[in-house]
């Protein structure tokens, strides 16, 4: 009797796993945006937004690379002040070398559209391009 007692628990745990589990969602995307013209000697805010295609997303974790050639700009800030996500596992936050920046974020109930997921304050010390990509996304 325990041993089918046990095999019924057993059963009980995989479903309920299996429907607590998140369903990763494929089709969102990363888009930058600033508000202001750049010159030398500013310092500009990038907003990082997701995109979620329409989808409810309530997790999404990644990394954003930096690629800076010329060495013509210094990430000052990364905020997550006015981020449509509310709970921070891994604050954004800027890697040793200065390239990346790493993130896990959440938000209870999910958010649709548009969304800032966070801010990178950006010092110009002179004209150039700077790229900001991301490398890894994750959204569930």
């Amino acid at each position: 009797m325990t041993t089918h007692f046990q095999n019924i628990k057993q059963f009980i745990l995989a479903v309920l796993i299996l429907v607590a589990l998140p369903a990763k969602v494929d089709a969102v995307s990363v888009s930058l945006q600033t508000s202001s013209d750049v010159h030398a000697k500013d310092v500009f805010v990038v907003d990082v937004i997701l995109n979620t295609e329409e989808q409810s997303v309530n997790t999404v974790e990644g990394e954003v690379v930096i690629s800076d050639a010329t060495q013509n700009f210094e990430i000052r800030d990364v905020s997550v002040a006015g981020s449509g996500f509310t709970m921070w596992p891994r604050k954004p936050s800027l890697s040793a070398k200065g390239d990346v920046i790493a993130f896990t974020g959440g938000v209870p109930g999910g958010v649709k559209g548009n969304v800032v997921l966070f801010k990178v304050a950006v010092f110009a010390r002179n004209p150039s391009e700077l790229r900001i990509s991301p490398k890894e996304l994750i959204a569930y």
